[in-house]
């Protein structure tokens, strides 16, 4: 299904608005009368046709509008249920003049009036200062001092990682298994040895233990047998033979 041509949206909103009430403070009467007198009527158009479907969306004072040409918006094709959030993410929800933008290096991160919807500064200059991949053309539009606005060269491009961020959960940590207990083996007990004993000692005949009986001295050699009557050493006379010759009549 092809989208509605914004033309048409813009020429049923003006007819809505003709009939309707506005709901605009003064302070935002007072920035579309700036928006106007520099040839943005697209993006007034959409912003009071904002205002009157989100009457109690706070539109009225601190907050800087990012406004692409009529020219861009003229070629952009949204559903009407888009209107939010195309005017959401042309806006920062603070005041901000431009020389206060420029003190932003690039790499800052600026939050759009759409939540987690951010707009990535890219800053060279005054003449090439960039929200994402749009840039500032017409600096200071709006003369209030609640509401300021800046032109933009086109409509501006939000990354995927611009989107709203779904929530991470933490998964619960998962029970552990207790692990099973190691069971140590009983040292083996240890095998006491055996007392050694001794062999009884042989008993005498007589039942006394043989340790008890004195063992009698040995007999002294007997004795070198006399042969003839020489005796046993040279020069030496047994006497008893000479008492035999004695006693002989």
């Amino acid at each position: 299904m092809k989208k509605p041509s914004l033309s048409l949206l813009i020429f049923l909103s003006i007819l809505t608005l003709s009939t309707s009430q506005p709901t605009n403070t003064s302070n935002l009467q007072e920035a579309i009368r700036d928006m106007k007198a520099r040839s943005y009527y697209t993006f007034v158009v959409l912003l009071q046709m904002m205002v009157s479907k989100h009457a109690n969306h706070r539109l009225s004072h601190d907050i800087t509008f990012l406004m692409p040409s009529d020219k861009d918006l003229a070629n952009y094709n949204f559903l009407p249920g888009q209107l939010k959030e195309l005017m959401l993410t042309h806006s920062i929800p603070n005041s901000m003049l431009f020389k206060h933008m420029l003190h932003f290096p690039t790499g800052t991160l600026l939050p759009s009036a759409r939540h987690s919807r951010f707009l990535n500064v890219s800053n060279h200059g005054s003449y090439s200062f960039y929200l994402n991949n749009a840039r500032i053309v017409a600096p200071n539009v709006c003369g209030s001092t609640n509401i300021r606005c800046h032109g933009l060269s086109t409509i501006i491009e939000y990354e995927s990682s611009s989107l709203p961020v779904t929530p991470v959960t933490i998964p619960a940590p998962q029970a552990t298994t207790p692990a099973s207990p190691v069971t140590v083996p009983a040292r083996p007990s240890p095998i006491p040895a055996s007392p050694l004993t001794a062999p009884p000692l042989p008993a005498s005949p007589e039942g006394i233990p043989a340790y008890f009986i004195p063992t009698p001295p040995s007999p002294p050699p007997p004795p070198p047998p006399v042969t003839g009557g020489s005796p046993p050493y040279d020069g030496m006379a047994l006497p008893y033979g000479e008492m035999e010759e004695e006693a002989t009549p």
